[in-house]
């Protein structure tokens, strides 16, 4: 009689403990665990002289191409905040640069027209006139600016105004609301809608 009770009261224990300690307490045990006996195998390793096992030796040949394919991902393009950092400006100016006709006589020739084609430091010609641009060159620029322009309208957020839409709102803001409430319930409510309407 007395064992069971004992048994039973360290059951209600264990119980209790269980109860009050984090969700994650019994991972953390496995992972504390887990982590000693690495440390413990690292520790062996050290001692009989071994160097430290390459992971890829434990590795399937799928589970390394899966592994090579997530290194090699393309990373996608600017999202929201990402926009305007610097690597996403810097691959629009690469593209941008691509575009670019290459014109090395061109070059050439205004590096030898201009004696102080590369101004250092020391040098008095401020403001000058400079290598004049052709035309053409201006023309290409301007175009581009146009284009670019154009490419930005087709991602503009602003919504037309429709006239003949149905006016079920007082504001802005209540649009908005409204908006969302028939994206999420018009499908359950269209019949109740049309039987309203019927009369």
């Amino acid at each position: 009689m007395n064992s069971a009770r004992k048994d039973n009261h360290k059951e209600v224990a264990n119980e209790s403990r269980r109860e009050h300690e984090p969700k994650n307490a019994e991972l953390k045990r496995r992972r504390d665990a887990w982590l000693a006996e690495q440390e413990k195998e690292k520790k062996a390793r050290a001692e009989r002289g071994e160097s430290e096992p390459d992971p890829a030796m434990h590795m399937t040949a799928e589970q390394a191409a899966v592994l090579e394919k997530k290194k090699n991902k393309k990373p996608k393009g600017g999202l929201g905040w990402e926009v305007f950092n610097e690597d996403s400006l810097h691959r629009a100016m690469k593209k941008r640069w691509e575009k670019l006709p290459d014109n090395k006589e061109r070059y050439q020739q205004a590096k030898e027209a201009d004696p102080e084609f590369y101004r250092d430091v020391n040098s008095f010609m401020y403001g000058g006139k400079g290598p004049q641009c052709s035309r053409e060159d201006v023309d290409r620029m301007s175009y581009e600016l146009q284009e670019k322009a154009e490419r930005g309208k087709a991602f503009s957020r602003r919504r037309k105004f429709d006239p003949d839409a149905e006016v079920d709102y007082i504001n802005e803001r209540n649009k908005h609301f409204n908006e969302k409430i028939k994206r999420a319930f018009d499908p359950f409510t269209q019949e109740i809608k049309n039987n309203l309407e019927r009369g």
